[in-house]
């Protein structure tokens, strides 16, 4: 069954805005996570450093994982996992026939 042209050009005009909201989401998370004087405690403190350095050090990488799925796609990794395991079960299939 194919998707309406209007309907397939909505989709494709969302999935391009997805990495700009993803790229907001980062940078509210680590502004949101920095320096408080609310903050309760050291230990506090610390974890909120560590998911700040993580967010700096793999924005990109999030938010290129997070746009694949908005698409629907699973990442190239879990792609290629997944054409191994269809291909094996087609062999196990053929040879079970």
């Amino acid at each position: 069954m194919s998707i309406a042209p209007i309907l397939q050009r909505f989709i494709d005009d969302e999935l391009a805005l997805a990495p700009a909201l993803i790229g907001r989401v980062v940078i509210g998370t680590i502004q949101l996570l920095g320096p408080s004087k609310e903050a309760a405690g050291a230990s506090e403190r610390v974890h909120y450093a560590d998911i700040v350095t993580a967010l700096q050090a793999k924005g990109a990488l999030y938010e290129k994982t997070s746009s694949t799925r908005c698409a629907g796609r699973p990442p190239t990794t879990s792609r290629q996992a997944l054409h191994r395991r269809s291909a094996k079960r087609k062999a196990t299939a053929s040879v079970s026939s």
